[in-house]
């Protein structure tokens, strides 16, 4: 995470809020809890930034145990449509390409 700047943490962020807040709008929200606390991973790695910048990636969210295999599928719809999007730097695509292979492990 350290070769990310400041605006690349910073739309990741935004990034997990909007998915977040559509997963919740749609009525899941297992998957808006997992984008939230993706979102709160995000912001403590941006606050850490000014203090010690050493610190360890962000754990992966964990889906909570009661969600079954859709929110499974949609939290990796949701980081596909993240990863696809060319409108985010390569950098932020690249880790919603990593946090998607790392979720479906």
């Amino acid at each position: 995470m350290d070769e990310l700047t400041d605006a690349d943490l910073e739309a990741l962020r935004l990034s997990a809020q909007v998915m977040g807040h559509k997963a919740v709008v749609e009525e899941h929200p297992l998957v808006g809890d997992f984008f939230v606390r993706l979102e709160e991973a995000f912001r403590e790695r941006i606050a850490a930034r000014g203090a010690d910048k050493r610190l360890v990636r962000p754990a992966r969210p964990a889906l909570d145990a009661a969600g079954g295999d859709d929110d499974r599928r949609l939290v990796m719809e949701y980081l596909g449509l993240l990863a696809a999007n060319e409108r985010l730097s390569p950098a932020v695509r690249r880790v919603c390409r990593e946090l998607q292979a790392a979720f479906s492990r």
